[in-house]
């Protein structure tokens, strides 16, 4: 019998609107998808080591995300949209790696860009990121976590301690593998996704042990809506040339706005001015493959540094669309390819995931919706990049009538939450 078929797993899903899975037992029962009270009330400030690790976390996250989409891209197909969560698929992974030792560990470290630090930095740095992410109240975004095993498989006390503090996690069981068990997990997904995703999985496999689940949700409304007396139909012109009749939203103002050798960006603020929304435009002629790759490759961070406020004007479509990934392959691409083979490394996590355990499945299902009022959401060469500006008294034009890459990025640390492509504003699934 082939080896895989007799060898304890561990599942993962992860949700942008969004779904991470984690491993637990225990019971806690409030949603925490709802805007309101601080949900870092009552949590222990971060120690200063802490908030000096944490943007090299939401570094590591961040080129996780353009490494992601770049392998994601591969298959990608003129006028398909992505959009994944680097932040959602970072977070559950980051949890599964704290389960883990030997070759697997090493393989989603190097998958998620954190080589160069310790186990020991980058749980501090993720509680001390994790906590700038969440803290105050009424936010527009919400990170759950949760850990659920399996009939009677248990936590190690270090793995259950790690993830409930650093991660907020909820450690919870069901007891077999049945449609109820099934709707349990898939209840937590919809209630922490404030009801965007309603599943992430449509069964559980004979030989899961355990499921690790992480939820982003973010609602977030415009610092200036779209008046939506000004919205009106225009062609978005695909990268194969075909042009499809959407719905443009169009304003004026004052925005962050930069020109490069790639293409052109511009920021469009939330209310509180935490959190925005960056569109990147390619140059005309060329595809928003090659813009991913340049961003891939560190240019990110120098096109978001250098946005000045400008006058200019914004006309973008209204788009809403859903996806569903299978993350295996592109993870095992990336360097982790170690934690999807039977191995002791996961003994760690649970003693259920013996005599050898490994990852079954990492599912990640995301969800976005654009319009006047604001966004819902429950992913060339290393040459130097240097961004340009025009005279003060020359308003810029963004218009994207053609494919454009899109971010829902936290201002102060950086993290891109949400990363995707609109190859197709009409397009609501794959």
């Amino acid at each position: 019998m082939n080896m895989k078929h007799r060898t304890p797993k561990i599942w993962l899903a992860l949700v942008p609107a969004v779904m991470l899975g984690c491993v637990a037992d225990g019971v806690h029962s409030d949603s925490k998808a709802e805007q309101g009270k601080d949900p870092m009330a009552g949590k222990s400030k971060p120690t200063e080591e802490q908030m000096t690790q944490a943007p090299k976390v939401a570094e590591g996250i961040n080129r996780f995300g353009f490494n992601l989409l770049g392998e994601l891209m591969k298959e990608k197909k003129p006028g398909e949209n992505m959009l994944v969560s680097p932040a959602s698929i970072s977070l559950n992974l980051q949890a599964v790696l704290f389960g883990s030792t030997g070759a697997s560990r090493d393989g989603l470290m190097r998958a998620l860009q954190f080589s160069g630090q310790t186990p020991k930095s980058l749980r501090e740095g993720a509680y001390g990121l994790v906590y700038d992410l969440l803290k105050g109240d009424n936010r527009p975004l919400s990170i759950a976590n949760s850990v659920w095993t399996i009939g009677d498989a248990s936590l190690t006390p270090t793995f259950k301690e790690t993830v409930e503090r650093l991660y907020d996690a909820e450690c919870r069981s069901v007891p077999d593998r049945s449609a109820s068990s099934v709707k349990t997990i898939n209840d937590w997904v919809k209630s922490n996704t404030r009801g965007r995703i309603d599943s992430i999985i449509d069964d559980l496999d004979p030989m899961a042990r355990v499921f690790l689940v992480n939820a982003i949700a973010f609602d977030g409304e415009w610092v200036k809506p779209f008046d939506e007396k000004r919205t009106k139909p225009g062609d978005f012109t695909r990268e194969d040339g075909k042009k499809v009749e959407a719905k443009f939203m169009e304003q004026s103002g004052e925005y962050r706005y930069a020109s490069t050798p790639v293409g052109d960006a511009v920021a469009l603020n939330y209310k509180g001015d935490e959190f925005s929304m960056i569109l990147m435009l390619p140059l005309p002629g060329k595809p928003a493959a090659g813009l991913l790759d340049s961003l891939a490759k560190g240019n990110w961070e120098t096109i978001v540094a250098a946005m000045p406020s400008r006058e200019g004007s914004v006309r973008m479509p209204k788009w809403t669309f859903s996806d569903k990934y299978l993350l295996n392959e592109p993870l095992i691409a990336m360097g982790a390819g170690p934690a999807f083979s039977p191995s002791k490394d996961f003994l760690a996590m649970s003693p259920a995931l013996s005599p050898e355990g490994y990852i079954g499945r990492v599912i990640h299902k995301t969800y976005v919706e654009v319009d006047e009022k604001g966004t819902k959401a429950a992913a060339v060469t290393g040459s130097e990049m240097r961004a340009t500006s025009a005279p003060a008294d020359e308003p810029f034009r963004f218009d994207a009538n053609r494919p454009f890459v899109y971010a829902i990025v936290h201002a102060k640390t950086g993290t891109v939450l949400f990363i995707g492509l609109c190859g197709d504003p009409t397009q609501t699934t794959p």
